[in-house]
């Protein structure tokens, strides 16, 4: 199996409990990040903790559509979540939120192998493993400009509307 390993920050100007309800907003995902083709938490409990679990559809660059479960094994609003990995993506994750200033401080970890035969078999190729890596990057970076975006615009009226 071919191993990845990824590490994000990024910097939203909003406080910690804003962003941590953005990001919680799973069910949202297919609407603003477009290459989440589905997003459903599974079983009857609608808000996230410790044992949820979500599974997703993820377009990549590939003709390839990767389908994993997430379960979440740590659980602290709105500092930290860890998750383990299962299906196509087999691996861990972990999000770590920090207030600074007037913003929140981000930190995204994954470390994942792909379970899938043909994308293993391909990515022996040097120039796919590296054009996944790379489509791994711009997709996060363009899910956090966008999160960024969507959430400093809504703080934006905010602010208006206190004035």
């Amino acid at each position: 199996m071919v191993r990845y390993y990824f590490v994000k920050r990024g910097f939203v100007m909003a406080p910690i409990d804003v962003v941590w309800t953005e990001i919680m907003d799973i069910k949202s995902y297919p609407i603003w990040w477009f290459n989440v083709k589905s997003a459903e938490i599974k079983g009857t409990e609608s808000k996230l903790g410790v044992g949820s679990t979500i599974d997703f559809e993820l377009k990549s660059v590939l003709p390839y559509t990767f389908q994993y479960t997430i379960e979440i094994k740590e659980f602290k609003k709105p500092y930290l979540v860890k998750v383990k990995s299962f299906g196509d993506l087999m691996g861990s994750g972990k999000l770590i939120l920090k207030q600074k200033n007037d913003g929140t401080a981000l930190k995204c970890y994954w470390d994942v192998k792909s379970s899938s035969w043909i994308v293993n078999l391909v990515s022996k190729l040097y120039f796919v493993k590296s054009l996944l890596k790379n489509n791994h990057e711009r997709v996060i970076d363009k899910a956090f400009s966008i999160l960024k975006a969507r959430i400093e615009y809504c703080m934006e009226d905010l602010v208006e509307i206190k004035m």
